[in-house]
């Protein structure tokens, strides 16, 4: 038998209902959209950067010292196990010339940790320089640029020379974070940018960085966690190598210092003696003389009267006041060399008392070795495509799942409408086989179909808008789409299995039937009392038209089950939608207008008095508040990935007062915490990191490595950053030394970011201020990671609301189409068009509500478990939901469900109810 009639019924089937085929169509491209998109926005992210990364040949591990690295630590450093390669650096920051624009300038390396040339080219004399390519906005190629140096203790500078020529501009391999370079000791103590120069410009007798690869790491997918265990090792090999050179180093310097100080202490030693040897010679030719003036006298007394004898003693006297006059110039000329002698000497002898004291307190260098995740840039990368990751997991599965669902709803009606045209076939001599083959067909063009769009769009789409939100922040100019088969296929085939797999069982159980049985219409579903029935007080006081939205409600348990569960997952998407977006855009005004009161926090030398020389530059009159703290940096291995977390801990040296610079308080309840002598007080993201909670004990490691352990007495809300405050006694007994002020908190008069930026530039002028940091960098920051996640969640809420269309037209399409004759009679019996609307839309909206509020319960466990996996290491998101998510997600569902209403009146309108009336008996 020829099937040209079937494959005709096919094609008739998909042309004269549009709407289902494009339902059908648009559920599965959402549901396919989202989940590939977000499945393989993480993977593109982290090839973007490890293509770059990899075509510049980044290190994988960096060493520096605060001594710098000489001839022994790089021999300790070439005994590196399956080292590939190793280069040695240099480094400076500058200013630019009369102004606080700070620069680090690099030597440009051979093969390890490139620039990638944006315009122009490398420098190729000691008189060119390439800049950040962020820098052409301000400068040329061709432009000179002049930097201003700070001398070191033994006034030299670390460059040759301070004018350079600009050869082109670069993008770094390790500088990636658009939003915070570094910390520095010039300018306004933040690196503003960075610029290559010829390794020969510098003037060093040692390295201030080296870089290594390593043999086992180099076709290793950087991301994955046994490159994080080899890395791990190496640094562990290196760290071993440099165990010792740390003290040798120490003893080495103290050695040479020493003998310096010795061979200065001998020097004076000399001086004293030689200045006491020519008062020895000129105190015995004052003896001389006044010997030779008493002898003279004494033989003028004895010679008086003789003549002869008097003119004798005239020439011996002229003689004698010759010889004193000679004297007493050379006692005028001693005594003006003695007393610039004994000021040098003083000079020198406090020197050397200084020298000492500085050589007793001079403590180890301290080696830092790094590997990439110690970059904040490239942490804070990688964590944004963690970030997708952890949405990919939830979000687009949860929304893939709503689709499927109402796929399943829609193809079961389809088969059920189609049950007399299956009879017809069967009746034509069609067998049950070729029957199927148009429930299969219509399933699998629909979804493929549209499950192949959704992975088209999600491939390329989505990818690029989530990587341009968070390349605004990074140096990564182009995002690199790959191709995922393993989600192509597990969307396709989800589509293709909640489509065609019912339909073909459905089908199937249909064909079952005799085919004298298919040509007729299936009986409605008998009608049964429900429980409201015999609650006679409300059941006799409905209206005829509520009873029968009452029966009907429960009467098709399977439609009202659907249609609840699809309004509920599509508001539970907008309820977490909304309440990322507002648990991240609360944080800013949190952190920086309730909690963190401070404008600076400037760090200068243990136990100086910084006041005077505020005062001395007039600084204290843009100074509103401020009050001395103990500043240390301290850090713990915690997180997902076992990452280096810094935490900046602040101990006041006096409790009064310090709440006005920092509010300590309780998130929950919002009562505050007043910071005592004997408490350690933790930020609470830190504490959810280590899974520590109030009496707990922690350990961290200070600057020098030492482990410090304490014991937990409160946790304070904080919502950026880790930090731990604690009182004096608490600081004694974790440091075992008494807490010494080193730093200062302070709220400036005019906190606006310019004003910031000029009072820190002043501050690091003066004479030993370490360092200033900015709580306006730290807010800029977290604007720069929450705008990125912002615009990925519109996206997604976006996603949400065109589902929510698409599943509430679905559903009240299925439930006007299966009761047509029955809407049809009603308008026959005198029904106006909106109460006929009305009649089957009054079920709509009692559903829609009870889906609403399914969907609350729905969100807010959704939107908790987000705010758990969501944020990065160093942040916290609010986890509460505002009443205004719920009330704004309710009334969008609310708003579609009536405007489907609106195209379902017209079409209610427009069916002919005398034709759907007719019966086929």
């Amino acid at each position: 038998m020829k099937k040209k009639q079937l494959w005709k019924d096919i094609r008739r089937s998909i042309t004269g209902s549009y709407g289902r085929f494009l339902s059908i169509f648009s559920l599965m491209l959402l549901g396919a959209f989202a989940f590939v998109g977000l499945k393989v926005t993480g993977p593109d992210m982290r090839t973007t950067a490890e293509n770059f990364y990899s075509e510049n040949n980044l290190a994988f591990v960096t060493v520096t010292s605060t001594w710098g690295l000489n001839k022994e630590d790089q021999q300790a450093l070439e005994k590196t196990e399956k080292l590939d390669e190793i280069e040695y650096g240099y480094l400076k920051d500058v200013v630019v010339k009369d102004t606080d624009t700070s620069f680090r300038i690099f030597s440009a390396p051979d093969d390890l940790s490139k620039y990638e040339v944006m315009e122009g080219k490398m420098p190729s004399g000691e008189d060119e320089i390439a800049l950040d390519y962020l820098q052409q906005e301000n400068y040329n190629l061709g432009d000179e640029i002049q930097f201003s140096e700070e001398e070191d203790a033994e006034g030299k500078t670390a460059l040759k020379k301070q004018i350079f020529t600009i050869s082109g501009f670069i993008k770094s391999s390790e500088i990636i974070d658009k939003t915070s370079i570094g910390q520095t000791t010039v300018g306004k103590g933040q690196l503003d940018s960075y610029a290559v120069v010829e390794p020969n410009v510098f003037d060093s007798e040692v390295y201030m960085i080296a870089r290594l690869s390593f043999t086992d790491t180099k076709k290793m997918d950087a991301y994955s966690d046994e490159y994080h265990s080899v890395v791990g090792k190496h640094k562990e090999n290196i760290d071993q190598l440099l165990a010792e050179r740390s003290s040798e180093r120490l003893t080495e310097v103290k050695k040479e210092k020493q003998e310096e100080l010795d061979e200065a202490n001998d020097e004076i030693i000399e001086a004293k003696d030689d200045l006491a040897s020519v008062e020895s010679k000129l105190t015995q030719a004052r003896e001389q003389i006044d010997a030779a003036k008493a002898q003279l006298e004494e033989s003028r007394a004895l010679g008086s009267g003789i003549p002869e004898l008097q003119q004798q003693y005239e020439a011996a006297n002229q003689e004698i006041a010759a010889q004193e006059a000679a004297y007493n110039e050379q006692l005028a000329a001693f005594n003006e060399k003695k007393a610039e002698a004994e000021s040098e000497i003083k000079d020198g002898e406090r020197e050397l008392a200084e020298g000492q004291a500085d050589l007793d307190e001079l403590e180890a260098p301290v080696y830092t070795i790094s590997d990439r995740k110690d970059n904040p840039g490239y942490k804070q990368y990688l964590e944004n495509s963690q970030r997708i990751d952890v949405l990919s997991n939830v979000f687009p599965v949860f929304l893939f799942a709503i689709a499927a669902l109402v796929s399943l709803t829609t193809m079961t009606r389809f088969v059920d409408e189609q049950r007399i045209n299956m009879g017809t076939l069967k009746a034509l001599g069609y067998s049950n086989k070729d029957i199927k083959k148009k429930f299969v067909v219509y399933g699998l063009v629909s979804s493929s179909l549209g499950a192949l769009a959704g992975t088209l769009l999600g491939h390329t789409l989505l990818p690029t808008v989530i990587f341009n939100a968070y390349a605004a922040t990074s140096t990564f100019s182009e995002v690199v789409l790959l191709f995922s088969p393993k989600y192509t296929i597990i969307a396709i085939l989800t589509a293709v299995i909640c489509t065609v797999v019912p339909a073909y069982i459905l089908a199937s159980g249909e064909l079952k039937e005799r085919t004298a049985s298919l040509l007729l219409p299936k009986p409605p579903k008998v009608g049964a009392r429900i429980l409201l029935e015999k609650i006679k007080p409300i059941w006799n006081r409905m209206s005829f038209t509520y009873k029968v939205t009452a029966r009907n409600l429960f009467r098709y348990k399977k439609r009202m089950f659907m249609t609840i569960i699809g309004v509920a997952g599509c508001t539970a998407l907008l309820i977490t939608g909304f309440g990322i977006r507002d648990s991240l855009s609360g944080i800013v005004d949190e952190q920086f207008g309730q909690l963190i009161n401070y404008d600076l926090i400037t760090v200068y030398e243990d136990g100086e008095n910084i006041d005077p020389k505020l005062k001395e530059q007039n600084l204290d009159e843009d100074i509103a508040e401020s009050t001395d703290i103990r500043y240390e940096e301290v850090s713990v291995i915690a997180g997902e990935n076992d990452d280096k977390q810094s935490i900046t801990l602040l101990s006041p040296e006096k409790m009064d007062g310090f709440s006005d610079f920092i509010t300590v308080r309780n998130r929950k309840d919002r009562s505050e915490m007043k910071l005592s002598d004997t408490d350690v007080i933790l930020s609470e993201k830190l504490a959810q990191l280590l899974d520590v909670e109030t009496g707990d004990q922690i350990t961290v490691q200070d600057d020098k490595e030492m482990d410090r352990r304490m014991t937990i007495t409160g946790i304070t809300e904080m919502y950026m950053g880790h930090y731990i405050f604690m009182g004096k006694e608490a600081y004694a007994s974790t440091f075992d030394k008494e807490l010494v002020r080193n730093g200062k908190l302070m709220i400036l008069e005019n906190d606006s970011a310019e004003n910031s930026d000029t009072i820190a530039a002043d501050l690091m002028t003066i004479e030993g201020i370490k360092g200033v940091v900015q709580s306006k960098e730290l807010s800029k920051k977290i604007d720069a990671v929450m705008g990125g996640l912002n615009n990925v969640i519109i996206v997604l809420i976006v996603c949400a609301m065109l589902l929510a269309v698409v599943v509430i037209y679905n559903l009240t399409n299925i439930n006007v189409s299966e009761r047509i004759r029955e809407l049809s009679t009603i308008k026959v019996l005198g029904f106006y068009d909106n109460e006929v609307t009305l009649y089957i839309y009054r079920e709509t909206i009692i559903l829609s509500v009870f889906g609403i509020l399914f969907g609350y319960v729905m969100g807010f466990f959704l939107h908790r478990f987000i705010m758990v996996s969501l944020p990065p290491d160093e942040a916290m998101f609010k986890p509460e939901l505002m009443p205004m998510n719920f009330l704004l997600s309710a009334i969008i569902t609310m708003t579609i469900t009536f405007m489907i209403m609106g195209v379902m009146h017209y079409k209610i309108r427009s069916v002919n109810m005398l034709d759907a009336l007719k019966s086929v008996d």
